[in-house]
């Protein structure tokens, strides 16, 4: 399960390939994304925002994360 404080829902499509291509397309804008399926059977794209990502690089187990 995501979690909707970090993702945001970007779009959902009917087919993997869709939901995959636009994955790879936000990934080179520098998001992270995740791929779901929902229980309608369709594919969520969930999206973390760059600057929750940056804000949350140092956090952890003391090592600095890989951007």
């Amino acid at each position: 399960m995501l979690n909707t404080h970090n993702y945001k829902l970007d779009n959902t499509y009917s087919g993997y390939d869709k939901a995959k291509k636009r994955k790879l397309d936000l990934k080179m804008e520098g998001y992270r994304v995740k791929i779901q399926k929902n229980i309608e059977g369709l594919f969520d794209v969930w999206i973390k925002d760059i600057l929750i990502i940056s804000a949350q690089q140092d956090h952890g187990n003391g090592r600095k994360g890989n951007i």
